[in-house]
């Protein structure tokens, strides 16, 4: 509800349903966003991301920072080497990130990120197979 007041894109649909006078309008950039929660792919879900998330954790450990302690830390050392004059550091923070991500480059990306660890298959899937499901 949150989103919705603070973007004004979406609206509660409740029990109607405008999406086939809306779908595929050109210049519409949203799409319709819908739970599933008790889809039957959830289970696929929990599946590929309880066999992923390891693999991306153990890939990501050098470029992933989880606290404001371990910054300062990873800053500092790189401050040695890398400091100069012209440096500026800038944060971002981003919002609503799973929202904008669409679904072909974040298979995309996954494909990407599994042929970067040249596996041929984990959890005893084909990669292929994983793509696939995802």
């Amino acid at each position: 509800m949150e989103y919705m007041d603070k973007t004004q894109a979406y609206q509660c649909l409740g029990t109607n349903d405008p999406l086939p006078d809306l779908a595929h309008k050109p210049g519409t950039p949203l799409h319709p966003i819908v739970s599933g929660f008790k889809h039957p792919t959830i289970k696929i879900s929990k599946f590929l991301d309880e066999l992923l998330q390891p693999l991306f954790d153990k890939m990501a450990t050098k470029t992933v920072i989880n606290s404001g302690f371990e910054l300062v830390k990873q800053l500092q050392q790189w401050s040695r080497i890398n400091m100069r004059q012209e440096t500026l550091f800038c944060t971002i923070d981003v919002m609503d990130l799973y929202t904008m991500v669409p679904q072909t480059k974040g298979v995309l990306s996954l494909k990407k990120m599994l042929d970067h660890l040249q596996l041929k298959q984990t959890g005893g899937l084909k990669i292929e197979t994983i793509i696939r499901l995802s």
